[in-house]
């Protein structure tokens, strides 16, 4: 239907359409019921790899891909594709009118490769004995890809990069840490360890923004600053 869809209605480039949502909430429920007959099989089996039932392996990583893909149809491609078919570009459009989308392109999938990508690879150094965490990590950088795509830190005003600096820590670690610790029923870590650590990576991304972004100087004060240190 939502290849009709896409076939039928020209200019339909909107990401939350009644066809997407049928399309995407038979994903979820099939996704749903196979993460739930690996979660209920983790207690016996002993780890993740380990309560994957015969025959799931690749209907799992088919699942992980499908939902990357979606990911990246939503908040990389649509921005680039949306300015590219713009009529008022023209058909011969400059690469300053396509800019902000090529920026778009650019940043977004930014976590999938510093995030994602680096707790696949890490797991894999051990032969993914805990592929678990490979997974969470990759869940954590999506909701860091999702803030990008909400915020649009690159954009003004300047709060827009404050807001996100400020997020995305803890929607990275709060993904990891809360999946570790529904598996293995808690962290063994005292909430001021677990809190702390959301916090201050937070505070940290976001003193770092301001150090490389610091909040305009108003007009004339800077005058008056270097006048009074000459007094």
């Amino acid at each position: 239907m939502d290849g009709w869809a896409h076939n039928t209605q020209p200019g339909l480039e909107t990401f939350f359409t009644p066809w997407h949502a049928l399309f995407y909430s038979g994903f979820g429920a099939v996704a749903a019921w196979m993460g739930w007959s690996v979660w209920r099989r983790r207690p016996a089996a002993g780890s993740w790899r380990a309560a994957v039932p015969a025959g799931y392996g690749l209907g799992l990583a088919g699942t992980a891909l499908f939902l990357l893909s979606g990911i990246g149809d939503l908040i990389v491609t649509t921005p680039l594709r949306s300015a590219w078919a713009d009529p008022a570009l023209g058909r011969r459009a400059g690469l300053g009118r396509l800019l902000p989308a090529v920026l778009s392109v650019t940043l977004a999938g930014g976590a999938a490769i510093t995030l994602g990508v680096q707790c696949v690879l890490m797991q894999a150094v051990t032969g993914l004995d805990d592929a678990g965490l490979a997974v969470l990590g990759l869940a954590g950088a999506a909701v860091v890809e999702a803030l990008l795509a909400v915020l649009r830190p690159a954009e003004p005003p300047r709060r827009r990069m404050r807001a996100f600096c400020a997020a995305a820590p803890v929607g990275f670690w709060g993904v990891y840490l809360g999946g570790i610790a529904l598996g293995d029923r808690g962290l063994g870590w005292k909430p001021e360890l677990w809190g702390g650590a959301l916090v201050w990576s937070s505070l940290t991304l976001l003193a770092l923004g301001m150090v490389m972004f610091p909040p305009p100087v108003p007009v004339g004060t800077a005058g008056r600053q270097a006048e009074d240190r000459l007094h």
